[in-house]
């Protein structure tokens, strides 16, 4: 009757996961292979296979390779992964089995233990999809939603973050392609601020969806924009509103500018800029040398103001009309009827009509008007 080899396991030495540059991603083994009578056997070359699995008997191998060893007195090493490399992402207990040439796997399985690199980490890194997504779990093996880095951090690809981001006085740079700064910004404790990181650049912040492109809440500024030159909000919008701002004791959409426009707001179809009010100023823009508010629409209104109980609009200075414009109200007297425009003594312009009865004690002066 044939005798084979009895394995004898002398110790393990388990890696980490993810390779860093200080730890390796394969997993040294030795051992020692003795014959029926215990005696190691002779030195020379046998065929193992090793496959690692989730249970301690029965079920599929989740990672095997096979290697040729060579023996002396015995005795062997190997290092697994230096064949068929070790993706498994170690997040829990795995089985080591063996087998000796065309035999049957030697019983029992040997559970793996912890290495010297995993007893110095207080939290795991595994990488389930190469370059694609990274687990963080801590040392009790719970799955945590937070990476912290001293370092830099770099990711080219695209990120969702369902969380949110939430930094310090750091400042979030996005780049092109070719790793050249384009629009920037700061996050500051406070709120967000814009800030350019490059010598010419066109936009503070600039944001693109299929619903909201930017959107600001806060109990005091949701959304603020200044500027030396140019404009200092920008709406633009194909066939909804370009800006929209909605308050209840505050202003909805501020915009000051020394020369440029304020708040400006283009549409296509829709309302080029449109806010509400609770209680407060819907839409106010301050200008030092140019324009406040400017709206532009080529079919419906450029501004459009709706007031419930005060003004839909106020202006503290004088109202220019230029380019052959008009200020037409909509309801107003018949050239023909007995009715005429007054100022009320509420400074409201309101339409009243000529006395039937009575008499007239004066002298009128031009022409009547309507």
């Amino acid at each position: 009757m044939k005798k084979h080899p009895i394995f004898i396991v002398l110790f393990i030495l388990l890696f980490t996961s993810i390779a860093l540059a200080q730890i390796p991603q394969t997993m040294s083994y030795q051992g020692v292979l003795t014959g029926a009578d215990g005696n190691p056997v002779a030195d020379g070359s046998v065929a193992l296979t090793f496959r690692l699995y989730d249970v301690a008997t029965g079920g599929s191998a989740l990672w095997e390779e096979t290697q040729q060893v060579t023996t002396a007195n015995g005795l062997f090493n190997v290092i697994l992964g230096s064949v068929n490399p070790l993706t498994l992402p170690f997040d829990k207990q795995y089985w080591l089995g063996i087998t000796i040439g065309q035999d049957a796997e030697l019983a029992p399985r040997i559970g793996l233990t912890a290495s010297p690199y995993s007893l110095g980490a207080t939290a795991t890194v595994t990488e389930p999809a190469a370059g694609q997504s990274f687990v963080v779990r801590d040392a009790n093996g719970t799955a945590t939603h937070e990476l912290s880095a001293n370092g830099d951090v770099r990711h080219t690809g695209v990120g969702t973050f369902l969380g949110g981001i939430a930094v310090g006085d750091t400042v979030i740079v996005p780049e092109d392609t070719s790793g050249t700064a384009r629009n920037g910004m700061t996050v500051l404790t406070d709120g967000l601020s814009q800030k350019t990181t490059t010598s010419s650049p066109e936009v503070g912040f600039s944001a693109f969806g299929t619903d909201v492109g930017v959107l600001g809440s806060s109990p005091k500024i949701a959304i603020q924009g200044q500027t030396g030159s140019g404009l200092a909000i920008f709406g633009k919008s194909v066939s909804s509103t370009a800006i929209f701002g909605r308050t209840r004791s505050g202003s909805g959409v501020v915009g000051r500018s020394v020369s440029g426009n304020g708040v400006w707001g283009i549409s296509a179809s829709g309302t080029g800029m449109r806010a509400e009010s609770d209680g407060g100023i819907a839409v106010f823009g301050f200008s030092a040398d140019s324009t406040g508010v400017s709206g532009l629409s080529f079919k419906g209104r450029g501004v459009q103001g709706q007031s419930l109980g005060g003004p839909a609009g106020k202006f503290l200075g004088d109202v220019l009309i230029e380019n052959n414009g008009k200020l037409k109200i909509d309801k107003v007297p018949a050239e023909d009827s007995d009715q005429f425009l007054v100022w009320g003594s509420d400074k409201f312009v309101k339409m009243r009509s000529l006395p039937t009865t009575g008499g007239f004690d004066g002298t009128l002066v031009g022409k009547p008007f309507y």
